[in-house]
């Protein structure tokens, strides 16, 4: 079983203030004592899909790839992580290429697992609205736009269901 949604909700913040190498490193490093740590290969996924898309355009197929191994390898070890099931969306939708429907499916899982991470449900709803389904997108992103709770995705997901007249109050 993976770890518990509140480190989920601590976590991501980490290696994205210290860079894809420093969040690469920390992966290795675990990986290093737990070959088979789930965790540590989705976020060594994460870091290096973030390099592939600050590098060179001509590595990046390459790059990406091998990023979604280590993600891949993550979820085959626990398909319930929420890391690599978002890391595998991500992974497509970061490059902005097409999300094959299998990784639509996990990031509807990861959802799931941590339903009140409004960063997962706003990723969701760009790639639903870009596929002209933007009125879907809508009702996931409903716990970001009409909850007590005023996150900075918000106004991202206001502005985004706006741009395709989607934006309108629960009905």
């Amino acid at each position: 079983m993976s770890s518990a949604p509140a480190s989920l909700v601590r976590e991501p913040r980490a290696p994205a203030r210290s860079g894809p190498n420093a969040g690469l490193a920390g992966a290795e490093a675990v990986l290093a004592r737990s070959p088979d740590d789930a965790r540590a290969l989705g976020w060594m996924g994460v870091a290096l899909t973030d390099q592939a898309i600050a590098g060179e355009a001509a590595a990046r197929p390459a790059a990406l790839r091998a990023a979604r191994r280590a993600i891949e390898r993550a979820i085959a070890l626990d398909g319930d992580a929420p890391v690599p099931l978002a890391a595998w969306f991500e992974s497509y939708a970061k490059a902005g290429a097409p999300v094959p429907d299998p990784a639509m499916a996990a990031m509807a899982k990861a959802i799931r697992l941590v339903p009140a991470a409004p960063g997962l449900r706003l990723s969701l709803g760009a790639e639903l609205t870009r596929r002209g389904e933007p009125d879907l997108a809508r009702k996931l992103l409903s716990p970001v736009l009409f909850g007590p709770y005023d996150s900075p995705e918000r106004k991202q997901a206001e502005a985004m269901l706006a741009a395709h007249g989607a934006m309108s109050p629960p009905g």
